[in-house]
């Protein structure tokens, strides 16, 4: 048994027996905070809208629903859209000094 983990997901387990509908924001800080080390991160927001979409799901089955992967797939679409997008970058030419905005792929 891995203590750290468990020592890191302890906060957690109260949460464990719980409908998604009874989670509090706090509360939903607290796992993001957990799983992600930021309790104010983009997954904060996700976890809240799965909260929000099926209040009577209990917690274990919440990031399995249908809603989830929904909006896991939608997550992941638009992460790979914008890694798609064209950059600005703003260089000087070594030789004559004007600069000049140009694009590079990421």
């Amino acid at each position: 048994m891995n203590l750290a983990a468990l020592q890191k997901f302890a906060p957690l387990f109260p949460l464990l027996g719980k409908q998604s509908g009874e989670l509090s924001d706090d509360e939903l800080g607290a796992v993001s905070l957990s799983l992600t080390g930021d309790a104010n991160s983009e997954f904060t927001i996700l976890l809240k809208r799965l909260r929000d979409s099926e209040p009577g799901s209990g917690v274990l089955e919440l990031l399995g629903s249908p809603t989830a992967r929904k909006l896991f797939l939608q997550l992941n679409e638009s992460n790979r859209a914008a890694a798609m997008e064209p950059v600005p970058l703003f260089v000087r030419c070594p030789a004559c000094d004007t600069r000049f905005e140009t694009e590079i792929l990421p």
